[in-house]
């Protein structure tokens, strides 16, 4: 194996074993009425999904107001949709949609 394809190999370890950490430390604070922020201009709100009784729906904000929702089966299936529309340092910020949207409701 070439240096080259071995640092690429840890490189990959290492990224594999930030998201993994990352979705742990999510599921762990997971729950309905949660908000989660990237501590930037985004924030996403969990509960139950009005439309579709059972299944759980995170909803995205900027400060311009709500601007789509995804939904799953359950909390832990949401964790990847947390992670990619906020990031893997996404974390919960009571209050972060009132922050973030202001006025714009």
């Amino acid at each position: 194996m070439t240096p080259k394809m071995a640092a690429l190999l840890k490189e990959v370890a290492e990224r594999r074993e930030r998201q993994d950490a990352a979705k742990r430390r999510i599921l762990a604070a997971l729950t309905i009425g949660t908000e989660w922020t990237n501590g930037k201009r985004f924030c996403g709100s969990v509960t139950g999904d009005p439309a579709e009784i059972g299944r759980v729906r995170l909803t995205l904000f900027d400060d311009r107001g709500p601007y789509g929702h995804r939904t799953r089966d359950t909390l832990a299936d949401l964790v990847q949709v947390i992670i990619d529309d906020l990031g893997e340092n996404a974390r919960v910020e009571i209050g972060c949609v009132d922050k973030i949207v202001g006025g714009a409701l």
